[in-house]
């Protein structure tokens, strides 16, 4: 068999990106623009597990486009902007055969700092947001919520967390001039987003902040 060109696979979700796909990025064929980061600790939906995972290491990929869920390069009659140079993932799946796929798909995943300079301040600012905002630290922090029933030292961690993941994006959007499409790649998705997956919803309220929970994603 041979691919016929039928889009199916990009309508299915765009890839992830190992170390190979860097040199895309540093080359400008994939710009921040088009990329998404999935942080270490974050619930994220596997399309080969067919369930929600934790990451147990950051990933990037490219963003899905918010219509129709297909890759965000592609393009009218199921037209790839990059088809030449296309990610490894797209070059190893085969519809009708997803074994090469399988075999990399856990393998070599390209993260921010694969992608970046590492002398840069963009990878400085990446590191230091990890450091300040780092989920699996969250993680244990929303465990101890719910020992606390929402209320406690547990709720004010969350607070601040929350507070100094704002700050990041507000001082980007303001003294870097990064919109909401880069940002989604220098710091990955908005605090308060991801705690919604974990289960956590957070409310500002006139005496401060509240925090309600919800099922969590499965």
């Amino acid at each position: 068999m041979q691919c016929i060109y039928c889009g199916t696979c990009c309508r299915n979700g765009p890839p992830g990106l190992h170390l190979e796909d860097a040199v895309l990025y540093s080359h400008g064929v994939l710009d921040k623009s088009l990329l998404l980061t999935l942080r270490r600790g974050e619930p994220v939906w596997d399309n080969v597990a067919g369930r929600v995972v934790t990451l147990p290491q950051e990933m990037v990929r490219l963003k899905s486009d918010p219509a129709s869920g297909a890759c965000i390069l592609l393009q009218g009659e199921n037209h790839c902007r990059i088809y030449e140079r296309r990610p490894a993932q797209c070059r190893a799946l085969k519809c009708w055969d997803t074994g090469d796929l399988e075999r990399i798909y856990s393998q070599n995943r390209a993260g921010r700092l694969d992608l970046v300079p590492p002398d840069s301040a963009l990878a400085e600012i990446i590191g230091e947001h990890e450091r300040r905002c780092f989920l699996p630290d969250v993680q244990e922090i929303v465990r101890q919520l719910r020992e606390e029933a929402g209320s406690g030292a547990a709720a004010d961690s969350i607070g601040s967390v929350l507070y100094r993941d704002r700050w990041f994006r507000d001082y980007l959007r303001d003294h870097a001039g990064a919109g909401e499409d880069v940002l989604h790649f220098v710091l990955g998705a908005p605090l308060e987003d991801i705690l919604q997956r974990m289960g956590i919803v957070p409310e500002a309220t006139d005496d401060g902040l509240r925090l309600r929970e919800m099922r969590p994603v499965s």
